[in-house]
Order: structure tokens, then sequence, then C-alpha cells
């Protein structure tokens, strides 16, 4: 599988192993960090788009919408289910794998001067720097995902400056970029950061460091360093470097919990995990929460167990096919309130059953299951406290 492939398997945790590699010590960044930089573009001639316009083309290329309508939020996927009267436009999202129509930086400029608007999602989108501006105009948005694209460096974001409300960026698998780095420092109410599968570099690390309210940051499968990594001061709580510069998380994930003591949530995706890895989740004894999109052998799970204190458990892989088998090792974790999984799994009627022994738990997703509906019901019947997804 060549690197862009690898790439663009992030959300499905496919990949190849990779031996450990020596952990670099990170390089001297070769720009200067700035102290700020100021917005680029002029409030005075951004135009007021209408929302209804701006809902009207995201559903007719085939894109979906979230709307608060008399205080009632919802999703669409269709203009037939939009209200006569005003309504607030607050989630848009654009899947460049979905739509019926190709999207274009010319259709989504009636977009521009959006108020109002707090989360826009555009993965799949083959869109460049330039075409991405038009995203500084956004005054009230939140969370901004623009995954999957390979034109994008990251450089948009100096017509961003004004996006004060930005709490969330992500952008892996793609090509964003050191460039971007003084123009992430000028967003200083960032407070989460998706990267991994990028070309960032411990180069991009001090512009990190200049956001003081950061505490989530996924940057695996870059050539970012732990050394580079374990710097920065930030007070980060959840974290993602499965690989750092090519090295697995066992290499480096105890001086990554020496450098960041508070991390309660950790990720792991890009590349197969060993038992080593989950082991090495040892070292945090904070966490509560695990995230995992990445393949490898299920037996990796038998070292759940140096984990007791987890809450929430959350996995998706394809290439892994988890049993029956796995629900014992979930028992062993006596705190769990919430499982996830998505795919990469063959549990049986009788498998889902046994999740019953977990007194604390409130919130269960199976997808893509093989659990029939008598399956389903029995295990209703038995825990009917626990929300049931599917």
């Amino acid at each position: 599988m060549d690197e862009a492939k690898e790439v663009k398997a992030y959300r499905d945790g496919l990949g190849s192993g990779v031996s450990a590699a020596t952990v670099a010590v990170a390089p001297t960044p070769t720009t200067t960090v700035p102290t700020a930089v100021k917005p680029t573009i002029d409030e005075s001639k951004i135009p007021k788009a209408d929302p209804r316009k701006a809902a009207e083309w995201v559903l007719s290329v085939g894109g979906s919408i979230g709307i608060k309508d008399k205080g009632e939020f919802y999703t669409l996927n269709a203009a037939a289910g939009l209200p006569k009267g005003r309504f607030e436009l607050l989630e848009i999202t654009l899947d460049g794998l979905k739509t019926r129509q190709p999207v274009t930086a010319e259709g989504l400029q009636v977009l521009a001067g959006l108020r109002g608007l707090k989360a826009l999602k555009l993965p799949d989108l083959q869109l460049t720097d330039a075409e991405l501006e038009f995203i500084g105009t956004l005054p009230d948005l939140e969370m901004l995902s623009l995954q999957h694209n390979m034109k994008l460096t990251g450089v948009f974001l100096a017509k961003c400056q004004r996006l004060q409300a930005l709490r969330a960026l992500h952008v892996f698998s793609s090509s964003f970029s050191d460039e971007a780095g003084p123009y992430l420092a000028g967003l200083k109410g960032l407070v989460a950061m998706e990267a991994g599968g990028t070309s960032v570099t411990d180069n991009i690390l001090p512009y990190l460091a200049k956001l003081p309210k950061m505490t989530t940051l996924n940057i695996p499968f870059t050539k970012v360093t732990s050394g580079g990594l374990t710097a920065l001061k930030l007070p980060l709580t959840n974290l993602g470097a499965h690989y750092l510069n090519e090295a697995p998380f066992a290499v480096h994930a105890k001086s990554l919990s020496v450098a960041f003591p508070q991390v309660t949530g950790i990720s792991f995706g890009f590349k197969p995990i060993t038992r080593a890895d989950v082991e090495a989740l040892a070292h945090f004894p904070k966490l509560v929460t695990f995230q995992s999109s990445a393949d490898g052998d299920a037996s990796v799970w038998e070292a759940l167990s140096v984990v007791p204190r987890l809450t929430t458990f959350s996995f998706g892989a394809k290439g892994m096919k988890l049993t029956d088998a796995f629900i014992d090792h979930l028992l062993l974790l006596k705190n769990l309130t919430s499982i996830q999984i998505i795919e990469g799994h063959e549990i049986s009627d009788a498998g889902l059953l046994k999740l019953k022994a977990l007194k604390e738990l409130k919130r269960l997703t199976l997808k893509n299951s093989q659990v029939t509906e008598a399956g389903f019901a029995a295990f209703k019947k038995a825990r009917p406290d626990v929300a049931v997804t599917r």
C-alpha cells in the first residue's frame, strides 16, 4: 500500500506495520514564531449570506444540514423538510464521496458571510487554499473539518484570523503543512486539532505552543517526533500519537505520560497496534477514554486489564475481527459506562448478552452487527437501563 492510500485509510485504521524507529529530538524551528497575525479580510466588505439559499444549495448537491427551528434541532437531507419560516442554519456537511453533484469553489460562495453557522464539514473535497478562503467570512464558526483533502496546505487560515470562536480543526489525511503554523498561532480559541496523516513536522509545534486553550491534539503518522512533542508546554488531556515519526506508541508512551500527566483520553489509528502498545497505556494513570481505529491481531486486547479505570471504549477497524472472546476482556473493565463498536467484529447474540454483567454500562453502540433481533431483545430485557444504538 503506498503512502497516499495509508493516509486515506485513517478512519478505517488500515495500513501496514512499521518497526520501531529511534525517537528524534525536535529540530530548531525554521521560522520565527509570530506574536499575532492580523485579520486580512475587510469585514465591511463581507456580504451577509441568505441562510435559506445556502441551505437549499447544500441540499441540492447532496449535502446535509443541521438547523434549529422553534427551539428544536434536527438534521435534513432534502429541501422538502425546510421550515417555511425563519430558521437557524447551524451545521453544514458536504462529503465529496456522497454528493450528487461536484462541489465547486463557485458554488461554495453562497456560504460566504453566513452568520450563525457553527460547524462546517467538507470531507473528501479536493479544494485548494485559495478556494477555501471563504471560510474566513464565517464569523461564528466553532468546528471546521477538512479531512482527506490533498490540495490544502493550511495557508488559507491567513484569511481566518477573525474566527476567534473556532474551537476544533480537523485536517487529518490531508496535505496540511508547517506553512499553516503562523496562522494557527492566531486562532487563540482553538481547543482541539486533528492533523494525523499530514505533512506537519516539529517545526509547527512552536506555533501550537501559542494556543493556551488547546487540550486535544491528534497527530499520528506525521514527522512530529516524541522529543518535539514532549517539549510542548500545553495542558493536553486528549492525545493521538500512535505513530510519531514512524515510532509506535509503546516506544514513546512513558515520555509522553511524563510530559502530559493530565491525559484522560488516548486514540490509536493509521497503523496496526501491538500488545506492547496496549500495555503502554498503563503509563497514563488518569486514562478513562480509549478509542482505536487501528488494525492488528485481536489478541492485543488481552492486555486491556492494564487500564481498569476506563469508562469509555470505542472501536472501529475493518481488518481486526473481534469475537465473543473479546467481550471477556471488556468484562474486566468494571467502570465502563460507554462502549462503541462500529465495525470489524463478529460478536454474536451470546457475546452481546455477556455485557449485561457490566453494572455501570449506560450506553452501547453496536453497528454492522451479526446480532439478531432476538439477541438485541434479550439484552434489552436484561438491561433496560442501557441505551442501545445499532
